[in-house]
C-alpha cells in the first residue's frame, strides 16, 4: 500500500508541475500553461473544427487516482483511457488559438505537456502494477 501512496503522489506532483509549464507552441507561439490548458481546454471538446478531445484526459485522470486503491482495475482503465486522450494530442495537427475559433498548427510541445502525460503514464503503471501484484 505505501508503493502505491508513493506512485500516487508522484502522479500529482507531475500533474501539478505540469500546470505551471509551457504545453504547448501553436504557430511558432509558445504561451499556453498547462493551467489555462485546465481551465479552458473542456471549450476545445465541444467544437469540432480544431477542437481537442484531449482535456477528457484530466477528469479521466482524477477519477484514476479516486479509485486506485478502492476498485484497482476500474482506476487501469480510467488511467489507460487518459493516456490515450493524452497521447492523442501529441499527434493533433491543428487547435483553436483563440476566442474567435481561428484555427492554428500545433508546431511544438513543452515541458507541461511531457509533465501531463508522464503523470498519465505513472497511473497506468501504478495500477497496472497493483492488479498484477495482487495475483
Amino acid at each position: 500500500m505505501k508503493q502505491m501512496k508513493i506512485f500516487f503522489l508522484i502522479s500529482v506532483i507531475l500533474f501539478v508541475v505540469s500546470l505551471t509549464q509551457k504545453t504547448f507552441c501553436i504557430d511558432g507561439v509558445c504561451e499556453a500553461r498547462g493551467i489555462l490548458n485546465l481551465f479552458t481546454g473542456w471549450l476545445g471538446v465541444i467544437y469540432t473544427k480544431g477542437g481537442s478531445n484531449a482535456w477528457l484526459a484530466n477528469p479521466l485522470l482524477i477519477l484514476s487516482w479516486f479509485f486506485l486503491t478502492r476498485r484497482p482495475k476500474l482506476a487501469l482503465t480510467f488511467s489507460f483511457l487518459a493516456f490515450f486522450f493524452a497521447l492523442r494530442f501529441y499527434f493533433q495537427e491543428t487547435i483553436i488559438k483563440n476566442e474567435a475559433g481561428m484555427i492554428g498548427k500545433i508546431t511544438n510541445y513543452k515541458s507541461g505537456y511531457w509533465f501531463w502525460l508522464s503523470s498519465i503514464v505513472v497511473m497506468v503503471l501504478a495500477t497496472f502494477f497493483l492488479i498484477f501484484k495482487g495475483r
